[in-house]
């Protein structure tokens, strides 16, 4: 799945690249993301979702 992630990455905005990179290889909690990003976890649950099905 990683290798998926990383190939998927380049097809991504700036804003959800940096967010996928924060969950999946920095290993930050959605709420950690959150707070790094200025929104609420629900927001950064919602981004991530979004960007993983795009």
């Amino acid at each position: 799945m990683m290798d998926r992630l990383k190939a998927a990455l380049p097809l991504l905005s700036g804003s959800e690249q940096a967010l996928i990179n924060a969950i999946f290889f920095e290993e930050l909690s959605e709420r950690k993301v959150g707070l790094r990003l200025g929104v609420t976890q629900s927001v950064v649950n919602k981004r991530r979702a979004s960007a993983l099905a795009g």
